[in-house]
């Protein structure tokens, strides 16, 4: 859940465990605002019931969240710290285990750094889970931006070795939603659908794209009045 009505509501409760969900969207369309709202959420401390008859005392529940912001420059602490004290209101105990449930990485060399601090995040993942503060969302902000560079004079295996990483990395994040029962959430950019010869649109289409995808056939993508593309 974000803790926000609509969008839950739009989502049917929420962003699903066991799966991966895209956020796809243009600059400034809002996709890191969402991410960090439920990063927030899923940190936040909870009440759970007495588990017995002998159980007099409700007990907080706790739960992590792991943010890997490779969009370049540092990650948006200030918005997250808004958002943990727009949640908390005055009581500063909250507030402060909001942040220490949330686990953030950044300032990425390339898409082979993010799959080995993937592969590293997994000690975490099993230890939060023998200790009962299990880790219940991944963010990746985002799943594209590491890609977008490559060199054109080797275009052909810049072009290979980005498939590869890009697959072992979709392949890791879906083992971990599954096995750890987590919601990974990824964002991603767009770019302009073109039409006419020779161009993406005489192979593919906006909703051709979407048709791929259980519950999205004939979903078209517009902005500015113009078809995008994820």
């Amino acid at each position: 859940s974000l803790n926000d009505t609509i969008i839950d509501d739009v989502l049917q409760g929420g962003f699903s465990t066991k799966e991966i969900s895209e956020l796809v969207g243009e600059a400034s369309s809002g996709k890191t605002q969402i991410c960090l709202q439920l990063l927030v959420h899923t940190a936040r401390p909870s009440s759970e019931s007495p588990r017995g008859p002998n159980d007099n005392r409700r007990r907080s529940k706790r739960q992590k969240a792991v943010y890997f912001y490779t969009e370049g420059g540092d990650v948006p602490l200030d918005r997250l710290r808004e958002i943990a004290k727009e949640r908390c209101g005055s009581v500063q105990s909250q507030y402060e285990e909001i942040l220490e449930n949330i686990y953030t990485e950044h300032s990425f060399a390339s898409e082979d750094d993010l799959y080995y601090r993937l592969i590293q995040l997994e000690t975490l993942l099993s230890n939060s889970e023998r200790v009962e503060c299990p880790v219940k969302v991944i963010v990746v902000d985002s799943i594209a931006s590491l890609f977008r560079d490559m060199d054109i004079n080797h275009m052909g295996t810049a072009l290979a070795r980005r498939s590869v990483y890009f697959f072992k990395i979709s392949s890791l994040l879906k083992r971990y939603a599954d096995l750890y029962d987590i919601a990974v959430v990824v964002t991603n950019h767009v770019v302009d659908l073109m039409s006419g010869k020779g161009s993406i649109g005489a192979t593919c289409s906006c909703s051709g794209y979407f048709e791929s995808f259980p519950g999205c056939a004939g979903l078209d993508l517009i902005s500015n009045c113009k078809p995008i593309y994820p």
